[in-house]
């Protein structure tokens, strides 16, 4: 599986325990990094051991500048991805993972498209693609080098399906199966 794939199935399984102490920034920011394991752990699910430390200092930053309220960070930046996104890049020390150029712009279109959370600007995030994915986007006519990040996910998913039909072809006209 994928690394797009797997973290669309790992938000969605969190999103389905919202709940839970661990998605309360306010609690979270508390716990220790063990704690934290732990409490993924209980919930079943498969993330690696690295996360709860990422975890840990997320829910940090997010309780020190907005009380740990994720509501208040969107609200204080208008609800705008790009936006939102340069309030990250300005706050690498608060959010050292978050405020990656590609991270923050697949966190965002994660918050946007699975949490729900409605970002004006989503449609304008743009993600660099790597070498190998700019030569699946040639296949389809795409010449840029960044770009949306539904559209490297659709990149990947059709190159997964694309690999499993082995005695078929996608019907993509220069698909290399051919």
């Amino acid at each position: 599986m994928d690394a797009a794939q797997a973290n669309a199935d790992r938000w969605s399984a969190l999103a389905e325990v919202h709940e839970h102490w661990l998605f309360d920034p306010s609690q979270a920011a508390y716990k220790t990094s063990p704690q934290i394991q732990e409490g993924l752990q209980s919930l079943r699910l498969k993330i690696p051991k690295h996360i709860a430390r990422v975890w840990w200092q997320i829910s940090r930053g997010v309780q020190g500048r907005t009380k740990g309220s994720w509501l208040a960070l969107f609200d204080a930046n208008q609800r705008n991805a790009l936006q939102l996104q340069k309030y990250l890049h300005d706050s690498q020390t608060t959010f050292p993972v978050l405020s990656g150029p590609v991270l923050s712009v697949r966190w965002l279109d994660l918050v946007h498209r699975v949490g729900g959370v409605e970002l004006t600007g989503w449609e304008s995030l743009r993600v660099p693609l790597t070498k190998e994915l700019e030569t699946e986007a040639q296949l389809f006519e795409v010449s840029e080098k960044e770009v949306h990040p539904v559209f490297v996910c659709a990149l990947q998913v059709w190159k997964q399906a694309c690999q499993k039909g082995k005695d078929i072809a996608c019907g993509l006209t220069d698909c290399p199966r051919n």
